[in-house]
């Protein structure tokens, strides 16, 4: 899914600081699971979706390229790199959401050990963590404030930042002034591209989602958690 948004305040009409091209890694080998700290490499199709990423960013100006440090993350940021000749600068901050004792497990074997903590941390996400893990407001801190100081490396240039669903939608929600309760209903596919022009003291969405670069492909589209 692709959501275009051209219609923007009159005051971001002058030319943004910095633009941000972030892009959800591509699929794991473990996709369909809560993965936050877990570190599986990408699943083949996963590699096929990084070197689609790759042809579709060839051609733009990228400045530099940054990545969370996990694998299936930095593993699709250097294939994007390649083409231009950038090195990938590992961002501790740009990681997925700490699931704590849930890493790894699916849904429903997280429903079936601990439903009743699943159900407060879904009603209340901005506060309840799960066990051993992060709220969403403390990710959404980490990683603006990591993606606040990417930007003020580097004004006025088009900055790649490779991260994960979480974080993504972070950002996303911090530029539209969402409140928390509507991180879940913001789509962040795998191997999908979401852009921000970053201003001075705003932040405005203009592509959300896109997985364009992935229908040359047939079944490359999927929207595994983490």
């Amino acid at each position: 899914m692709t959501v275009r948004l051209r219609l923007r305040r009159a005051q971001s009409s002058r030319s943004p600081k910095s633009e941000l091209i972030l892009i959800r890694h591509a699929e794991s080998e473990m996709s369909g699971r809560y993965l936050g700290r877990t570190d599986p490499p990408l699943s083949d199709r996963g590699r096929a979706q990084a070197q689609a990423l790759a042809r579709r960013l060839a051609g733009e100006r990228l400045v530099a390229l940054y990545s969370s440090p996990l694998k299936r993350a930095l593993d699709t940021a250097q294939a994007i790199a390649a083409p231009h000749g950038l090195e990938v600068s590992r961002v501790a901050d740009l990681a997925e959401l700490d699931f704590g004792a849930w890493d790894g497990l699916s849904y429903g074997e997280i429903e079936r050990r601990d439903a009743e903590r699943l159900a407060r941390w879904l009603g209340d996400p901005a506060t309840i963590h799960p066990p051993g893990g992060e709220t969403l407001a403390h990710m959404s801190r980490r990683v603006v404030a990591a993606t606040q100081a990417i930007v003020a490396a580097h004004p006025h240039g088009t900055v790649a930042l490779v991260s994960h669903g979480g974080p993504i939608r972070a950002l996303v929600g911090h530029a539209l002034g969402l409140p928390l309760e509507a991180h879940w209903r913001l789509q962040q596919d795998v191997a999908a591209i979401t852009r921000l022009d970053w201003y001075e003291r705003e932040a405005v969405l203009s592509l959300l989602n896109d997985t364009c670069h992935l229908h040359e492909t047939a079944n490359m589209i999927s929207s595994p958690i983490g």
